[in-house]
């Protein structure tokens, strides 16, 4: 529905066909740009790559496993508009992850709260509508160490140097596709390292 549409996907070394899709996907959607990692970087940085390649004015970001509708970006667009907002969130109604991921969350909210002063509805949320200007200087302020989940930082950035935010309930699936890399400890020692990170 847009004039110029933009869609960046980073191919962060996939082994398993990705490659040859996305080359046949570019052939039927002109608008489809691919980048691909020289080697595997892991979420974090692939994110924040992807976040700045980006060249329109404003930069949409989800994930791809399905757990989303994607008609829910337009209750987000609308948000933005209608707000002007600089950062446009949608949290997980009813969110439908495993219980460890809904405790990290969780905890997240705690921490945000207690060293930020900041109430985070679902601050990891992986359905985000950014301004580009302001997601650049976003970007700008993240700590140069390898992000882990980069965006908790991202959101209490936008907060602390006075952006404006708005958030958006939007529907979560069970994952029904793929498998998560993280086990239930993996995935704690992630968040430990994570919080680490954010102070």
């Amino acid at each position: 529905r847009f004039e110029r549409p933009e869609f960046v996907i980073v191919n962060d070394c996939s082994t398993d066909g990705t490659s040859a899709i996305l080359v046949e996907l570019q052939k039927r959607y002109p608008y489809l740009r691919v980048v691909n990692n020289e080697k595997n970087k892991g979420f974090g940085p692939t994110l924040i790559r992807a976040l700045g390649e980006g060249h329109g004015e404003y930069i949409f970001y989800s994930d791809g496993d399905n757990q989303f509708n994607a008609e829910d970006f337009w209750l987000v667009w609308a948000r933005m508009r209608q707000d002007n907002l600089d950062l446009a969130i949608g949290y997980r109604h009813k969110r439908q992850d495993p219980a460890m991921r809904i405790i990290i969350t969780s905890m997240l909210k705690v921490i945000a709260l207690v060293l930020f002063g900041i109430w985070l509805p679902d601050g990891n949320s992986p359905f985000r509508l950014h301004k580009r200007e302001a997601l650049q200087a976003m970007l700008h302020k993240l700590p140069k160490s390898r992000p882990i989940a980069p965006s908790a930082p991202l959101t209490l950035t936008a907060y602390k140097f006075g952006m404006r935010v708005g958030w958006v309930a939007v529907r979560h699936y069970a994952r029904a596709t793929g498998n998560s890399v993280f086990n239930s400890w993996k995935i704690l020692k992630l968040a430990f390292a994570a919080f680490w990170e954010l102070v």
